[in-house]
């Protein structure tokens, strides 16, 4: 759970011990100092308002870089020296967020900012900052060295039933994932809950009841794409269930809850994605021989995230992960039509059991080649992952 954005501190410890009554973890936001967040006025009062985007760099450059670490460290110890606190903190976050890679003075407080906060945290927990969703590889590049875990929003609540969903998460990853290569950071994937999806508001789907598994089946794709790509964390953000056109929250819950419990159930499927070695030993092919893509080109440039001038990724993804001596398999198609998708290169004696099924996905041995190739039935978005429990000769 967390971060909480409310004004009052009181409310995030309040929340920060509610989320461990109930055996969760918290990710902290650590608030900006008021020389940042304020303006003076006449005299000694101070202004309420926000200061102006614009003169936020020279502040930052003229509040003494001691003052700055006294007030990381007088934050932090309200919840470091409160044992029940301490124990469900999983994360820092550095405020302000969406600082701005071009400005040198944001670069500097980022990194002074969050140099404090690993130097005082004796468990060394991840610090983040919230990357908004059109910054590049390049872009992310600044903050290397500051921040411990790299969240960039991969929203697609502005997309109903369209594949430019996976556009979006695909072009996302592609930017963390090459800077968490270089800089050794871990790549997370920050997803969204805010708003009702195009289609799918709460009368739409009372007129066409078949919408509601359709909603879902959107939202868990969007987490096991996020995976198969490499993410190895996922936030969801922003929960707030009195938000305007936001009928359908309950139900969004109820899709990331459905991704989560499989992760983190009895299969524990979240530890091949986090420690499991990805192999290429296993080939995907599709039926008929045509493989769908997904692509963006100068035509997006007048949607709201037109910054994606180009790119093609593949609509099915195959990820083959090696653990411990077993495979876990995951397919994901994220397109609109149908797939059947093959995949070969299993040893005889190969058995598995399947784990998640999304959108009805199903598989069965192909008929040409049973003994150690996989027919998978992929509705659109469908989702389908196994774990095998015998692989003689597959190391």
């Amino acid at each position: 759970a967390g971060p909480d954005y409310s004004a009052d501190p009181e409310n995030q410890f309040a929340k920060c011990r509610a989320a461990a009554k109930l055996g969760l973890r918290f990710a902290v936001q650590c608030p900006q100092p008021d020389e940042i967040k304020v303006a003076p006025v006449a005299g000694d009062e101070v202004s309420k308002d926000l200061h102006p985007l614009n003169d936020r760099p020279q502040r930052m450059a003229a509040l003494p870089e001691v003052k700055l670490r006294e007030h990381v460290r007088a934050w932090m110890d309200r919840f470091l020296l409160d044992p029940e606190l301490d124990a469900a903190v999983v994360a820092w976050a550095v405020t302000p967020e969406e600082l701005r890679p071009w400005k040198q003075e944001e670069v500097a407080y980022l990194a002074i900012f969050s140099d404090e906060i690993q130097r005082h945290d004796p468990r060394h927990r991840p610090v983040f900052m919230y990357e908004p969703n059109h910054r590049t590889a390049q872009d992310l590049a600044a903050t290397r060295g500051a921040t411990s875990a790299l969240l960039m929003g991969l929203y697609t609540s502005l997309y109903g039933w369209t594949p430019r969903r996976a556009v979006r998460i695909n072009w996302a990853m592609d930017q963390i994932l090459k800077e968490a290569d270089a800089s050794g950071r871990l790549p997370v994937a920050g997803l969204e809950l805010s708003q009702d999806l195009p289609g799918f508001s709460e009368k739409e789907i009372a007129a066409e009841p078949a919408k509601a598994e359709q909603l879902s089946t959107l939202i868990q794709n969007d987490v096991w794409l996020a995976l198969a790509r490499g993410a190895k964390a996922i936030q969801v953000w922003s929960w707030h269930e009195a938000r305007p056109k936001y009928t359908t929250n309950i139900r969004q819950v109820a899709a990331y809850a459905k991704a989560m419990q499989a992760l983190t159930g009895s299969a524990d499927l979240q530890k091949p994605f986090l420690f499991g070695e990805r192999r290429n030993d296993l080939r995907l092919a599709i039926a008929g021989g045509k493989e769908p893509m997904l692509a963006a080109g100068p035509a997006d440039a007048v949607a709201k995230d037109g910054w994606i001038k180009a790119g093609q990724w593949p609509a099915v993804r195959l990820v083959n992960l090696a653990l411990d001596g077993s495979r876990t398999l995951l397919l994901v198609n994220s397109g609109t039509e149908p797939v059947e998708a093959i995949v070969s290169g299993f040893p005889a004696g190969w058995r598995y059991t399947a784990v998640v099924s999304v959108a009805g996905a199903v598989a069965k041995p192909h008929p040409d080649n049973p003994a150690s190739a996989l027919a998978v039935s992929l509705p659109p978005f469908g989702v389908w992952m196994v774990l095998n429990i015998a692989q003689p000769g597959m190391p």
